[in-house]
């Protein structure tokens, strides 16, 4: 946990969506305030732009307060450079554990953190003396119980009732690579029997709840792998600018078809709710290499 403990103690600090927040309004006013003092500049540098009728009437309106719109675009740019030190401070800790199918340097170091960044923020966010309000209480374990269809104020009522608490020592199995938010729920839920009780009456069971949390895990590692925009699998599934210039067999499958992703139906599919999902992607990075693009597929046991 210590891997993610300067990104967790940002976003408990400063919000996530207060950043992107603050982030899109100092861009705003930055575009705004620059426009402004390159109006100001261009008109001091060039004279002869304010004899044109057309720009007399907003050059005359600004030009009083050149000063002041000078100060107001360096003191949106200051304070949109220390956002952005904020946002690569945390990018720098928050995609750590995110190991990428092509080489890059470090990548052999993300893929030995024994914990995922989700199970990591639930941890943080669990006092020693109850595990199980700890994990219902996060952002993560919120979004189990809602994908198990339990309301909060089910879970609330279940927290504050008669239960036994757990403390921090519970076990989670040892012969896993890496702690994820679907082995911490699997380790939450066969060491609280009350919790157990509780789901059974909501007519779930362990695989409910350990697939909810696999879904929600998922979910958001594949959402950081695209908000990663600068990893070389990202980079490598943009297609070169030559691609729609080509001709022969692709234009002839242009000219008689279509793509079906273009299609209004396959857009209403959730893909994300593919089996193997992972699987294709890493199958699609290793075939986009301009070298040694080979790939074994290997199916399970009784598969054919």
């Amino acid at each position: 946990m210590r891997t993610f403990r300067p990104a967790i103690a940002l976003d408990a600090v400063f919000l996530p969506r207060t950043r992107r927040a603050v982030n899109s309004m100092l861009g705003a006013l930055l575009l705004v305030s620059g426009l402004a003092a390159l109006s100001v500049f261009a008109s001091v540098r060039y004279p002869s732009l304010v004899e044109i009728d057309a720009l007399l009437p907003f050059f005359a309106f600004i030009l009083p307060f050149a000063e002041q719109i000078y100060g107001i675009f360096l003191i949106t740019l200051s304070f949109r450079i220390v956002i952005g030190m904020f946002n690569v401070f945390h990018a720098s800790y928050y995609f750590k554990d995110l190991a990428p199918f092509l080489f890059e340097y470090g990548g052999a170091d993300r893929a030995k953190i024994s914990i995922s960044y989700e199970a990591a923020t639930v941890l943080a966010e669990t006092p020693d003396d109850d595990v199980t309000k700890g994990f219902a209480m996060s952002y993560y374990g919120a979004l189990v119980f809602a994908r198990c269809g339990v309301s909060q104020n089910e879970v609330a009522a279940f927290l504050s009732g008669s239960r036994e608490k757990l403390s921090m020592s519970i076990s989670v199995s040892g012969d896993l690579d890496e702690v994820t938010l679907e082995t911490y729920a699997r380790a939450v839920y066969q060491s609280d029997k009350d919790l157990q009780q509780f789901l059974f009456s909501k007519e779930l069971q362990e695989n409910d709840f350990v697939r909810a949390a696999e879904w929600i895990g998922r979910t958001y590692v594949t959402r950081r792998k695209k908000e990663r925009f600068w990893s070389r699998d990202n980079l490598g599934r943009i297609p070169g600018i030559g691609k729609t210039w080509a001709y022969g067999q692709i234009y002839i499958l242009k000219r008689y078809g279509h793509d079906i992703k273009d299609s209004p139906l396959y857009s209403a599919v959730n893909t994300r709710a593919i089996s193997g999902v992972e699987e294709v992607e890493a199958l699609e990075v290793i075939l986009s290499r301009a070298e040694e693009a080979n790939a074994v597929l290997v199916g399970e046991d009784g598969a054919g």
